[in-house]
């Protein structure tokens, strides 16, 4: 097997799984995430180990596709200023069918909602574990911090579906905390005062 890491190329005769997870391993540190591993020219985006497990005998080549720690957190706060965005146009017309009476596909329109906002939450906490734009992430995670907040007290009327309370809490509550979230986010991304990317 001929495995693949950043910019070497490492021959592994008959090796085992540890073998080769070790080798993995070895690439990842404080600084690298792992991104995908492409073996025989498949990606594979889930876990790598459960996937190197299974296919270990009909494996020929193995690439470890990896990024700096920072690359990754910048694309991921780039996939939640689209989310945010997104929810900002879908979070009216939303509250108005709580108001009015929300169907199953409003409840779970809803519970998309609230997991995007989950996904967003852990960003937040690798964000707060990394060490780097401390100063810049602190207004991102205060706000974050106060969304959580909100979300913290939607869950009691969601427990008893007061849809009249809910759509208050998206128009009145909800709707403004995202749209800080979102200019949070966008502050954050500014390096050297310029963007990486299209606003």
């Amino acid at each position: 097997m001929i495995v693949k890491l950043k910019d070497q190329k490492v021959k592994l005769d008959h090796p085992s799984v540890q073998d080769v997870l070790k080798l993995i391993r070895s690439q990842l540190d404080a600084d690298t995430f792992y991104s995908c591993l492409i073996a025989d020219g498949r990606y594979i985006y889930e876990d790598y180990a459960a996937y190197i497990t299974q296919h270990l005998p009909e494996i020929g080549e193995l690439e470890v596709v990896t990024q700096p720690l920072a690359q990754m957190l910048y694309n991921n706060l780039v996939s939640a200023r689209d989310y945010l965005e997104r929810a900002l146009a879908e979070l009216p017309p939303l509250s108005e069918h709580f108001y009015s009476g929300p169907a199953a596909a409003d409840w779970q329109a809803f519970a998309d909602f609230l997991q995007g906002l989950e996904w967003i939450g852990k960003l937040a906490r690798t964000i707060s574990a990394y060490p780097n734009d401390q100063e810049r992430a602190g207004h991102f995670l205060h706000t974050f911090s106060l969304l959580s907040d909100r979300l913290g007290e939607l869950a009691e009327t969601v427990a008893v579906q007061d849809a009249v309370a809910i759509a208050d809490c998206l128009q009145y509550e909800l709707l403004p905390q995202i749209a800080q979230l979102k200019d949070a986010i966008g502050t954050l991304m500014i390096r050297e005062g310029t963007r990486r990317d299209p606003a």
